[in-house]
């Protein structure tokens, strides 16, 4: 009787990751969770436009719930790094809140050189899904927020070229800027434990002068680490020099003695074309990085976004590109399958630049050969086609996760604006052919019913490369809450594009008129390592037995 009461002691200390539903049950702990910390990078656009046009920008958390909730959002004393209580929200079961962010508090200014406490801390009485959002000129951006106990301690930087001459930018215009903006590639270092060092190794020079490994004054191919240490809530910013286009601090190396949260970024980044046509080019990009420890070797799939109908009707456009990234000194020998054939994406320790394939227009696989994990990025293009039909996707990046993390259930709220006269929002999802009519899902909290139901579909693909058994569809979707659920793993990426003009005459492209993208998944699962037990659970008559592995 005594080792039963333990059982259950057990059991109930161990409720914070479990939800039972029935005996014998397997849990593996999802990237949902109830503690967070939430950073900001400021869009460079923003430095230079007029006030009229810089008023659109504003930052958001979108949180959502699997059950009724309370979810507290706190900021800190920037002198003590005392935390203060900030504001709470409460959240129905099935349904979500846009929580807007204190950017004023959050904002690291260029001068800020050091540690500072500029980051956000959430916390939830249960697990919650958080979604990073920035809206407005040039500042369309996204991430999934991974909660503190599925941080890592490893992370290779995904970013960008840098663009210190504006190309893809314009200046004038009533509503537009006063001068082209630095725009560097960027990333973001968030303590969450006290007393954490950190060591980064940066692929290029910083602005703060420290040398990268290729790129800048004083690279040479050489690792020139150094460090800094972080308290609970401190943000470390570091910058691209931004001297020249062909710098990148992608590949960038982050490593630290407790787990910590990294943002790869870049302050407006310029890929694809405008096609002549007069109006910022370019537009900011943000992912949280996911651990080293959670890439894999395989499984890498993915399907095309949206994009605006091209003026070759015989093509989709011209897609999106992937980069691969690896951790690995030894390196990881990648293939990219996709409708144009098999490429080699062969990628090293701080690349430079990482390898990368463009103006990819159909789902691809991507796998190492060699045995070594990596990471993949999908970066979307700016796509404005003659035929000027919307929805015109900007430059945004989002992480490709690999099937060994993608998950059962999945939560992601889509924002509501009624200025921005340009809107258009959708999900991929891909999974088992078998299971695409057993995926259920809601909008709001209300009926759980198929999916297909509920959303519009926009495209669907049955030939996924090496993947006979898998099929990919993208669906339309407007704003609201939304919950997904399936009988087996399967994944949803959500991506969406936005366009405005301050004086309401969006398309004359008189240097006012925007258009902006973000994209994210918007979930995965973590199986292994510290906090990502399996436990099973077998109820008996009188007593409870719990396996912990």
């Amino acid at each position: 009787m005594k080792n039963s009461f333990k059982a259950i002691a057990a059991f109930l200390l161990l409720s914070f990751f479990l939800q039972s539903t029935g005996s014998a049950q397997n849990y593996t702990l999802p990237a949902d969770g109830k503690d967070f910390y939430v950073g900001l990078i400021l869009p460079s656009y923003n430095k230079v436009v007029g006030g009229a046009t810089a008023s659109f920008y504003s930052a958001s958390v979108i949180i959502s719930s699997y059950t009724d909730n309370v979810v507290q959002i706190n900021y800190f004393d920037p002198a003590t790094g005392l935390e203060l209580e900030g504001q709470t929200v409460k959240i129905s079961a099935r349904q979500c809140q846009v929580v807007g962010l204190s950017t004023g508090t959050m904002i690291c200014p260029d001068t800020m050189y050091a540690p500072a406490y500029k980051s956000a801390h959430i916390k939830a009485k249960r697990p919650v899904n958080v979604q990073f959002f920035s809206t407005g000129a040039g500042s369309g951006g996204s991430y999934l927020a991974i909660p503190t106990a599925v941080l890592g301690t490893k992370y290779v930087v995904a970013s960008y070229f840098d663009n210190p001459d504006g190309d893809g930018a314009l200046s004038g215009g009533f509503f537009g800027p006063t001068g082209i903006d630095n725009a560097q590639g960027c990333f973001m270092i968030i303590g969450a434990f006290d007393g954490t060092n950190v060591t980064i190794t940066p692929n290029s020079r910083t602005s703060t002068g420290h040398t990268g490994v290729h790129f800048g004054k004083g690279a040479t191919g050489n690792e020139v680490p150094y460090s800094v240490n972080l308290n609970r809530g401190q943000v470390y910013l570091v910058r691209s020099a931004g001297t020249d286009n062909s710098s990148d601090i992608s590949g960038s190396i982050v490593v630290s003695d407790k787990p910590v949260a990294v943002l790869g970024a870049h302050e407006n980044a310029m890929l694809g074309s405008t096609e002549g046509r007069n109006f910022e080019g370019r537009d900011y990009m943000i992912e949280q990085m996911i651990p080293v420890d959670y890439w894999d070797t395989t499984g890498y799939v993915s399907v095309p976004l949206k994009d605006s109908p091209p003026a070759d009707p015989a093509s989709e456009g011209i897609g999106e590109n992937y980069r691969t990234y690896t951790y690995d000194s030894l390196g990881s020998h990648v293939i990219l399958d996709e409708s144009r054939g098999a490429i080699i994406m062969d990628v090293g320790r701080l690349s430079a630049p990482p390898p990368e394939r463009f103006n990819v227009i159909s789902p691809v696989d991507v796998y190492s050969t060699n045995g070594h994990k990596f990471g993949l990025m999908m970066y979307d293009n700016r796509h404005f086609a003659g035929q000027l039909t919307p929805p015109f996707p900007a430059p945004s990046m989002m992480t490709i996760l690999p099937i060994s993390r993608w998950k059962t259930s999945f939560l992601w709220g889509v924002p509501a604006n009624k200025f921005e006269t340009l809107q258009a929002y959708f999900i991929n999802v891909i999974c088992p052919t078998a299971d695409l009519g057993s995926i259920m899902a809601s909008k709001d909290g209300g009926p759980i019913v198929p999916l297909k139901n509920l959303l519009a579909q926009d495209k669907k693909w049955v030939t996924i490369p090496n993947h006979p058994e898998l099929v990919g569809v993208r669906y339309k979707l407007s704003a609201g809450c939304y919950y997904a659920k399936g009988p087996r793993p399967f994944m949803i990426y959500n991506y969406g594009f936005r366009a405005l003009d301050p004086n309401f005459d969006l398309g004359d492209f008189d240097n006012d008129d925007y258009f902006f993208s973000y994209a994210l998944p918007i979930g995965f699962r973590v199986s292994d390592g510290f906090a990502h037990m399996s436990f099973t659970v077998d109820t008996l008559c009188s007593t409870w037995k719990v396996c912990v592995h």
